[in-house]
């Protein structure tokens, strides 16, 4: 990852500059340099897309093994989480309250899932905002298209 201001890969746990986004912290095995940070934009109000399929995920009550399936096939195989990723995201969404976790007597002992309230609130206002950006996207490549015919 760059420095783009979605997320940058450091060597240090604590970063040099100050945090203006809600941070996601998680290891990745990819890169063995140090830590990444995945962020949601708080201020501005767009989640990564990261936490957004984890969110669609525990619509229904979902385990971890259950969320990274969900998440491959939703997208067809153009997103895989790992398991660092995953339960960076998860921790974080509990400490939200966007997530909770529920017993269910199913005689498994994996730990689910479901969206809280404020997390469903949360996707849909994500949901809002993409389609905004779906909108302006296909408004402005069609006039783009029919102006070089």
């Amino acid at each position: 990852m760059g420095m783009s201001g979605f997320g940058v890969c450091i060597s240090r746990i604590i970063p040099l500059y100050p945090i203006t986004f809600t941070d996601i912290l998680y290891y990745s095995k990819r890169n063995k340099k140090g830590v990444c940070f995945i962020r949601d934009y708080a201020k501005g109000g767009f989640l990564t897309e990261t936490t957004f399929l984890v969110l669609l995920a525990v619509y229904q009550p979902n385990h971890g093994y259950g969320i990274l399936k969900f998440v491959e096939k939703e997208t067809n195989g153009r997103v895989i989480l790992g398991a660092g990723t995953l339960y960076g995201a998860i921790k974080a969404l509990l400490r939200k309250k966007w997530i909770e976790p529920i017993n269910i007597e199913d005689g498994s002992n994996k730990k689910q899932y479901i969206i809280t309230e404020s997390g469903r609130q949360a996707s849909e206002k994500e949901l809002a905002r993409v389609a905004d950006l779906l909108r302006l996207a296909s408004s402005i490549m069609k006039k783009d298209v029919h102006s070089h015919t």
